[in-house]
This record gives structure tokens, sequence and C-alpha cells, in this order.
């Protein structure tokens, strides 16, 4: 009996650190997302406030139901203005406010999905798997994908995109030489710039011409694509 009851106590203990870490997970993700929101308004209205983008539902927890990419509820934000529309019709934003955010996993390929001890089927935690994950959803709904992330208690928030995609963005009209890329190549094809020079360097004009609307939105696969297929 005593043993049962200690048994029981640990359980209670680890259920209750387990749902505070949740939680201040949530919190956290929460946190990140708005300030996100808020330096996108800034970089189409010129005012941090009133905000033109929200929090999805869930972050995304919807887009996929039924196995449809849904076009206003893929990623983590949403337009609540028209004035966001031209974002939101054209790209898939997903934000990130984790500790183990590094740019150099872009560097490495890795088996981005493993198996949980309850047989579930889990995304690893890292930059290369977050837009392994992110490319395939974005583009059967016909957008680009944009990842935008920091890592926890730093400063500066940075952007993920395509580099054919950020090719495009600096074309030769648009180019400055002193536009600063982190990162352009990779296995995944991939660039990194401070989402602060992105903002400065491209207007939410240059955005929308330079990127037409998607297509009709394609059901998505139940079956994941292979970090080694990427």
């Amino acid at each position: 009996m005593e043993k049962t009851g200690r048994k029981s106590i640990r359980k209670k203990i680890e259920k209750e650190r387990r749902q505070k870490a949740g939680k201040k997970a949530a919190r956290k993700g929460g946190g990140g997302e708005w300030a996100v929101i808020r330096a996108l308004t800034e970089w189409v209205t010129g005012k941090r406030a009133p905000e033109i983008f929200g929090r999805s539902s869930t972050s995304g927890g919807k887009a996929t139901r039924s196995g449809i990419a849904r076009h206003t509820m893929l990623g983590d934000l949403v337009s609540v203005d028209p004035r966001g529309n031209f974002l939101i019709e054209r790209a898939v934003v997903e934000v990130k406010n984790r500790k183990n955010a590094n740019v150099l996993d872009l560097l490495h390929p890795q088996d981005c999905y493993f198996t949980s001890k309850k047989g579930r089927r889990k995304l690893r935690q890292s930059l290369y798997c977050w837009w392994i994950d992110l490319v395939p959803k974005a583009e059967a709904a016909g957008k680009i994908p944009i990842l935008v992330f920091k890592r926890f208690l730093s400063s500066h928030w940075y952007v993920v995109m395509n580099t054919d995609d950020m090719h495009k963005l600096h074309a030769p009209q648009f180019l400055r030489s002193d536009t600063p890329v982190l990162y352009t190549g990779g296995a995944m094809r991939c660039c990194v710039m401070r989402l602060d020079h992105f903002t400065s360097r491209f207007s939410p004009v240059v955005f929308e011409n330079m990127f037409h609307v998607g297509t009709t939105p394609i059901p998505l696969k139940r079956k994941r694509v292979r970090s080694g297929h990427a």
C-alpha cells in the first residue's frame, strides 16, 4: 500500500510538472506571435497598433482538418484587417520562439519524425524540421512558406524564405548592396535574414507585386514528406 501511494504521488507531481511546462510554452509561443504581429503591422501601416494580423485558431491547428489545406487557416497568423490580406493570401507564416532555434540546423539534414512512447508520430524541434514541415503544406496551398523565428531570450527575430522567393525580392530594381542575408543555400535552398532588415528593405507593395495569389487549395496527403526527399 505504501509503495502504491508513493507511485501515485509521483505520477501526480509529474502530471502537474508537465501541465506547468505546457502552459509556460504556450505563453512563450503566444507572446512571440504577438511580437511578430506588431512588427508586421508596423511594416504595413507604419504603426504597431491596432494590429491588422492576429493569431490563428490554435496557431494553425485547424489548417488540415478533413485533409484540406485552407487558405485562411494555415500557419500561425491570420489577417484581421483588409490591409493584411495581401500577405496571408500569398504566404503561410509560422512563428517559432524556442531556445533550440539554431540557424546551423539548416546545414544538417536529419530525420525529422519520431515515434513517441505512446506510439504517436511527432516532429523533432529544430529549425530544419520546422522548415521541412512547413514547405510542403505551403506549396500544397499554392503559397510561399515563411518561417519567422527567434532564439528564446535573443533580441532579434529572423525570417526564413526559399532562395528562389528571396531572389524575386532581390530583383535588380529592389536590390541593395547592404541587404544582409545571413545564410543562403543549404539542403533546403533557403535564405535567412533579420526581420527588421526584411521589413525595412522590402515594402508591402514590392512583396505584393512579386508574388501572386495561389490557386485553389489542394487536399493534403496524410503521409508526410520524409526529410531525405526534401
